[in-house]
């Protein structure tokens, strides 16, 4: 508070009496008006006896018209030639002292009639002076009380409000801090919650609460250094929020499938366009592709390098592997059909061309990371040929082919990629059958007697089956004996050994063209091939 005009003032002081003029510091002027010139005086007058024994006269002798005027300059010194020639005079010295006590008693009678004629008005005056001093007293005496009453007042009036106003000042600051050390409180209460509801998956809870957080420290607590660690926290637990979110994404991903879709209304569907605002759910995207082909890959090898796997199959039971592979068709597509579920999804969610492209590709990747695994494992097992029976191999064919179907549905295009391999390991099988098949009719014709043999029932249910019209290419039950002659159309023949055999053959390759279709193309080159090596060793 700035100081009072009386604060001002000047303190009491004791004061004494005025100090008495210095008469000597008088300019000779002052006594123009009490000296009478006397200009036709003479120095012989001056130095008789009789003027100096003449006091009264010596009063009105006027001292600058006896005293040079030398000794009245101002820059009088003895030391100086010119003065010192003036004063001397050539005289003796003795005389030249009675000279200057006399210029000196002039002087001195001078002053002292002049102060007697003026020493009632000092007295006079010194008297005035006094009581003044004694007036001054008093009056500092009352401007000193006149001081202490408003000293008085001032500390009850001005400085009591101002004193409280600092006091309401200082409370209202208490309770902003107050206020301040509650929403800090609150704010270290809040940060396990965000913790909890991060590892309970309530991602979306967690993030606002960070917000809101942030918001009130940014808002309402600004400028406490204490909190810029809270606000690096704050930062670091929003980081890993989003760390979980991309997990909680690329796991819930995987449970989706034709009857599960994700909705917009769920945990899943708040999460998602969240990830997409932070600009991480290519990310997410990534990580769920990247985990995606990592559990195909486990699914199908078993963890397993795919080549050892594939290897390892060469020795696993037909029977066992046609079950595996028929559950590990069923797995796979549940993974295709979830990555669908996930991708359509996106593609009804966002507009974003960057999401729906990445969105796209992921299930590309996915079916075919699928077909090549798939293709390497069937590929190496049906590398066995003819040790793998008919119905076995038919049936792997067919499982792989009506995978390759549902594929192809799920995603939209042609699986190539297994359609291939399948299709060429088919042709190889079929190419190892139908060798086998040449051979067994070499090493039978040149076995064979050339005899006739019995035609049991068995031969009339494969020709039955061959030369049947509707091609439904099954096995008749005939119980009957054994006959000499075969009769087609009232004709009967004889057979032999090596005729048996080939219709028997020529039934085998029906029953493989009708259960794998794809080979029926190829089914009359072969049976030509039958014939011409039948015919080439017979003739």
């Amino acid at each position: 508070m700035a100081s009072s005009w009386f604060q001002q003032l000047p303190t009491k002081q004791k004061l004494g009496p005025p100090p008495i003029p210095d008469h000597y510091n008088v300019d000779y002027s002052y006594f123009d008006s009490y000296i009478k010139p006397n200009d036709g005086s003479k120095m012989s007058s001056l130095m008789s006896r009789s003027m100096i024994e003449d006091d009264s006269s010596e009063e009105d002798v006027d001292p600058r018209s006896v005293i040079p005027s030398v000794y009245f300059r101002e820059n009088f010194s003895i030391r100086d030639p010119n003065v010192f020639d003036r004063v001397n005079e050539d005289i003796p010295f003795i005389l030249l002292q009675e000279k200057l006590s006399y210029y000196l008693d002039l002087a001195e009678l001078r002053i002292d009639s002049h102060v007697q004629k003026k020493e009632e008005l000092i007295y006079s005056s010194l008297s005035h002076m006094k009581v003044l001093d004694d007036k001054i007293k008093h009056a500092l005496e009352s401007v000193q009380s006149i001081r202490n009453n408003i000293d008085n007042i001032d500390s009850l009036y001005v400085r009591n409000t101002t004193n409280i106003l600092k006091y309401q000042k200082r409370i209202n600051d208490m309770r902003l801090a107050i206020e301040m050390m509650k929403k800090i409180s609150e704010i270290n209460k809040m940060v396990p919650t965000i913790k909890n509801l991060a590892n309970n998956g309530q991602f979306t809870d967690a993030l606002e609460m960070i917000e809101m957080i942030s918001d009130v420290i940014e808002r309402q607590l600004n400028g406490i250094e204490s909190l810029n660690k809270m606000k690096d926290n704050l930062k670091r637990f929003r980081r890993k929020v989003l760390k979980k979110m991309i997990a909680y994404f690329y796991m819930e991903s995987f449970s989706f499938n034709a009857e599960n879709m994700p909705v917009k209304g769920s945990e899943y569907g708040f999460v998602v366009p969240i990830l997409y605002k932070e600009d991480k759910l290519i990310v997410a995207l990534q990580y769920y592709r990247n985990r995606r082909i990592k559990s195909i890959s486990e699914i199908i090898t078993n963890g397993n390098e795919i080549e050892s796997f594939a290897a390892g199959t060469m020795d696993l039971n037909d029977g066992i592997f046609i079950v595996q592979i028929k559950n590990t068709y069923q797995k796979l597509l549940e993974y295709c059909n979830s990555a669908k579920a996930v991708n359509s999804f996106l593609h009804e969610l966002f507009d974003d061309i960057k999401i729906k492209e990445e969105s796209n590709d992921i299930l590309s990747s996915v079916c075919e990371q699928i077909q090549s695994l798939c293709g390497v494992v069937i590929q190496k097992k049906l590398s066995k040929g003819i040790e793998i029976s008919v119905d076995n191999f038919s049936e792997i064919v067919a499982a792989t082919q009506s995978f390759i179907n549902v594929l192809s549905d799920i995603t939209g295009k042609p699986s190539t990629t297994l359609r291939t391999i399948l299709f060429n390991s088919t042709l190889k099988y079929f190419d190892d059958f139908h060798s086998h098949v040449l051979f067994a009719m070499q090493q039978m014709i040149e076995q064979d007697l050339w005899e006739t043999v019995p035609i049991d029932a068995a031969f009339k249910s494969y020709f039955n089956a061959i030369i049947a019209e509707d091609k439904n290419i099954e096995l008749e039950t005939i119980d009957e004996e054994p006959s000499q002659y075969f009769t087609i159309n009232e004709h009967r023949f004889q057979l032999i050994n090596s005729s048996l055999m080939l219709s028997k053959h020529i039934y085998d390759y029906l029953v493989l063209v009708k259960k794998v279709p794809i080979l029926y193309t190829y089914l009359p080159n072969k049976i030509g091939e039958i014939f011409q090596s039948l015919n080439d060793n017979i003739y």
